[in-house]
This record gives C-alpha cells, structure tokens and sequence, in this order.
C-alpha cells in the first residue's frame, strides 16, 4: 500500500499538480474601493483578515488564497441597530501589485441582503 501511495504522489508531483510550491500574492495593507469603502487587510502566509466599522454595521473577514490570484473571503456584517448578522462572500482577483477586483456576494438570505445580492468593485492600494 505504501508504495502505491508514493507511486501516486510521485506522479501527481511529475504532473504538476502537488508539490508545487504556490506564489501568494501580498494584499497585505490598506485598500480603498472605487465606491469609497476603506479595507485594512492583514495577511500571514496565504491567510487574510480584517474588521471594520461604519455608521450602521461592524464587519469581521477571514479568507484565503485559492490559487490563479484569488483569495475568498467570508465576512459577517452585524447591524448595530438591531444586531442581525448577515455573511457576504468576496472573491479577490489580483490584477497587480496595486489593483484587485472584487465580487461581493449574498450567502444566507438573512437581514437585508439576499443570496441573489452580487455587487462588483475595484480595490486600489494606498500604502
């Protein structure tokens, strides 16, 4: 069995598909989105995060790298009104050092925001 296994790795490795050593992007750094929404994304490794807060909603993220550029992110959005808590899916595109895209979307139908809720933005790097 042993040396099924290392057969099977050894040819996944010949093929590229492990062992291959993946080159995460840095998005560490403030981010601020043409529609004006500020990010200050933390990284370590192929983890990312961040909280926020506006006049109406605390936000708290956690994602990773996903591979060809992207990082997925779920982010809870609490109201501080009424404490209902939503969670929005963002996937990151990386363009370059300096400009990422993003997709923003619905997950749980809860609150305000519908699983059929999808909003698209630029992401340019201040710092």
């Amino acid at each position: 069995m042993k040396k099924v296994s290392l057969v099977f790795v050894v040819t996944l490795m010949l093929l590229g598909i492990v062992g291959k050593a993946q080159n995460v992007p840095n998005i560490a750094g403030l981010w601020t989105s043409k529609s004006g929404r500020s990010l200050k994304i933390e990284q370590q490794g192929n983890k990312v995060w961040w909280t926020d807060t506006d006049v109406s909603f605390n936000y708290d993220a956690k994602g990773s790298y996903k591979g060809d550029d992207v990082f997925s992110v779920i982010s809870d959005r609490r109201n501080k009104k009424d404490g209902c808590t939503t969670y929005l899916k963002f996937k990151f595109t990386v363009i370059s050092d300096t400009e990422m895209h993003a997709v923003i979307t619905g997950m749980d139908n809860k609150c305000d925001i519908s699983t059929s809720y999808q909003n698209t933005d630029v992401y340019t790097k201040q710092d």
